[in-house]
């Protein structure tokens, strides 16, 4: 969704992101004359827009800074029961924009979260590693698997 925020130097206090989503502040501005900031969604063309971010809070965490313009003088304060306050300054020689807040959310399946284990605790996985995960352990959450199964790589005999 987006949200349209007026005046070019605000505070305002924002909401964390739910777990599993990214939610990203960023500031458009049009790339051309034609282009109407006030018909933007999701379906637009984004080679009609510039965007330069933010903020921005993911699965739950407090909002945070962002690497570009702002990165130096967005200030997060008062994260407290689920809401930050951000402070955007006015930044010098912008063109005419628009502040707009995104979010994105990503469900991976239990095949493509053991894919990544195994990318992050590997050399690389082989389809025959993934595939040999007991995906139907009854009562066992995926988590306390993979902890289960780098205690038992630390436990290996070394050859």
């Amino acid at each position: 969704s987006s949200e349209d925020i007026l005046g070019p130097s605000f505070t305002q206090i924002f909401a964390k992101s739910d777990p599993g989503t990214l939610c990203m502040l960023v500031r458009i501005t049009a790339s051309s004359p034609s282009v109407d900031l006030n018909q933007v969604s999701r379906q637009s063309n984004t080679n009609d827009f510039d965007v330069v971010p933010v903020a921005r809070s993911y699965s739950a965490f407090d909002w945070e800074r962002v690497a570009g313009p702002y990165a130096a003088s967005v200030q997060v304060s008062d994260c407290i029961t689920g809401t930050c306050t951000l402070q955007i300054p006015n930044l010098p020689n912008l063109k005419e924009g628009k502040f707009i807040l995104i979010s994105f959310s990503n469900d991976r399946s239990e095949k493509e979260k053991v894919s990544r284990f195994y990318h992050q605790t590997t050399f690389g996985p082989t389809r025959n590693l993934i595939d040999s995960w007991n995906y139907s352990a009854s009562g066992i959450s995926l988590s306390s698997e993979m902890t289960a199964w780098v205690k038992s790589q630390m436990n290996n005999v070394e050859t």
